[in-house]
């Protein structure tokens, strides 16, 4: 007798940049499903027209609509429907939506399957150099001066390795104050990540300021911080 598969919630890692860097399961999945969750629906569609995958359902679920668009994936759960969700670029609910969705899937029971790829935490990790065992991720600061000062310390006070986020408004502010209070801890940091214009940079805190201050930072950024005690065989 064959088991029935339940109606599942598709949670889908896309592109952070390269669109060659698609999953062959990434495509054949979004060919068999008609409704699709999409932080942007108008990214999304750039991404499926990009494969030719016409004849999709798409529904904006940011994290302005997500909470509200729910109910719409439950319903479509409950008639016997498989859904996809798709943030920007990258690994949903990784500092990107998804989250809620997928709580709220979860908790009515439907079974929630991940498409895994690309993710830009991982990716700068792989080629940061830096033990990446332990790590702690904190996505994106906050955007009050007088919080973010307080986080920056609060994780240079940490002895492992650190990831943030970063935009290009604030790439710069934040080196400075990694500079000013941990002046000589080494940092890695990525922008545009599998993109044409891909480049980073590696050093110590005030050498790093001094590169990314040299031109105007464009693109978004993935910083790397080393752990407090390098390890004697690194």
């Amino acid at each position: 007798m064959t088991q029935k598969i339940p109606p599942t919630l598709y949670v889908i890692a896309t592109p952070i940049g390269n669109l060659s860097d698609s999953s062959f399961r990434m495509l054949e999945v979004l060919k068999n499903i008609e409704h699709i969750f999409c932080e942007d629906t108008r990214h999304s569609q750039k991404l499926l027209s990009h494969f030719d995958l016409k004849g999709k359902t798409l529904y904006r679920c940011d994290q302005i609509q997500e909470k509200q668009i729910s109910s719409k994936a439950i319903d479509l759960l409950s008639q016997g429907q498989d859904i996809a969700y798709l943030s920007d670029a990258g690994t949903p609910s990784v500092s990107d939506p998804g989250t809620y969705l997928v709580n709220a899937c979860h908790l009515q029971g439907f079974q929630v399957l991940g498409v895994p790829g690309p993710s830009a935490v991982s990716l700068a990790l792989s080629i940061a150099g830096f033990w990446a065992v332990p790590f702690t991720f904190h996505g994106f600061l906050d955007r009050k001066k007088t919080k973010s000062v307080k986080q920056i310390i609060q994780i240079l006070q940490q002895d492992h390795t650190q990831v943030l986020f970063e935009s290009p408004y604030r790439i710069v502010s934040t080196v400075e104050m990694i500079a000013k209070h941990a002046p000589s801890r080494e940092l890695f940091i990525a922008r545009e990540l599998t993109k044409k214009f891909e480049q980073s940079y590696r050093g110590n805190a005030q050498n790093v300021l001094d590169m990314v201050s040299s031109k105007a930072p464009k693109g978004e950024y993935t910083l790397v911080i080393s752990e407090i005690q390098e390890r004697k065989n690194l």
